[in-house]
C-alpha cells in the first residue's frame, strides 16, 4: 500500500512538474531593435525603404509574428532627417494600404479565454490542484506576452491611422505590413514639412534596395 501511494504521489509530481513547465515557458517575447540602414550623413531628408523577409521578421519581432503574419509582407521604412525642419506623414500617404495595428496585434496575441478553457477541462478531467495552478500561471504569462506585443507595435509598427513625424536631425525607423495580395514593389511617400506645409513626394523601388 505505501508503494502505491508513493507511485501515485511520485506520477502527480511529474505531472506537475511538466504541466507548470509548459505553463511558463512555451509564451516568450524578446523582439530585437530595428536596424537602421542606409546613410545619414545628407543634409537633407533620406527615405529608405525595405521587404522584411520572414527570417527577418522572426528576428526583429518573434518566430510567432513571423509565422501568424504569413498572408501580409512587412515593410521596414527608414527616414533620416539631417534638416532643421520637422516632417510628418500619415499611413495614408503611402502608397500600399496599411494593416490596422490591433488587428495585427490580434494574430499575434495568445486568447487566454481559450487557453482558460483548455486548462478548464484538464481540471475537471485530471487533477484539479495541478492544472488550476498550471492554468494560472499560463494564462498570465500569455496576458504578460500580449502586453508585451502591444506594447511594441505601439512603438514600431505603422498602423493605417497612425501619423509618424521625424524631428529635425533623427532618424527614424518603423514598419507597417501590407495585405500580400495589395503589395507592389514600388512605394510612394509622400513627406509634409510641418513648417512649411510642403509636401514631397519620394518614389522607391523595393526591389533596388535588396
Amino acid at each position: 500500500m505505501l508503494s502505491f501511494k508513493f507511485t501515485v504521489s511520485y506520477q502527480l509530481l511529474i505531472l506537475a512538474a511538466i504541466a507548470l513547465t509548459v505553463a511558463s515557458c512555451a509564451r516568450k517575447y524578446r523582439p530585437q531593435p530595428l536596424t537602421t540602414f542606409g546613410s545619414n550623413n545628407s543634409k537633407d531628408i533620406t527615405v529608405l525603404a525595405e521587404e522584411l523577409t520572414p527570417s527577418d521578421c522572426a528576428h526583429y519581432f518573434s518566430k510567432r509574428v513571423s509565422k501568424k503574419t504569413k498572408d501580409l509582407v512587412p515593410v521596414q521604412l527608414t527616414i533620416h532627417n539631417n534638416t532643421t525642419d520637422t516632417y510628418e506623414f500619415k499611413a495614408s500617404d503611402l502608397s500600399m494600404p496599411v494593416v490596422n495595428r490591433c488587428t495585427l496585434a490580434h494574430k499575434v496575441h495568445y486568447h487566454t479565454n481559450k487557453r482558460a478553457t483548455t486548462w478548464g477541462i484538464l481540471d475537471v478531467l485530471i487533477f484539479p490542484i495541478i492544472f488550476t495552478v498550471a492554468g494560472i500561471a499560463d494564462i498570465h504569462k500569455a496576458h504578460s506576452t500580449n502586453n508585451k506585443v502591444d506594447s511594441d507595435f505601439d512603438a514600431r509598427v505603422i498602423s493605417n491611422d497612425s501619423v509618424v513625424q521625424i524631428k529635425p536631425h533623427s532618424t527614424v525607423a518603423k514598419v507597417f505590413f501590407v495585405p500580400e495580395v495589395a503589395y507592389e514593389s514600388e512605394l510612394t511617400v509622400k513627406l509634409t514639412n510641418t513648417n512649411t506645409r510642403k509636401t514631397d513626394v519620394v518614389e522607391l523601388d523595393l526591389n533596388s534596395e535588396k
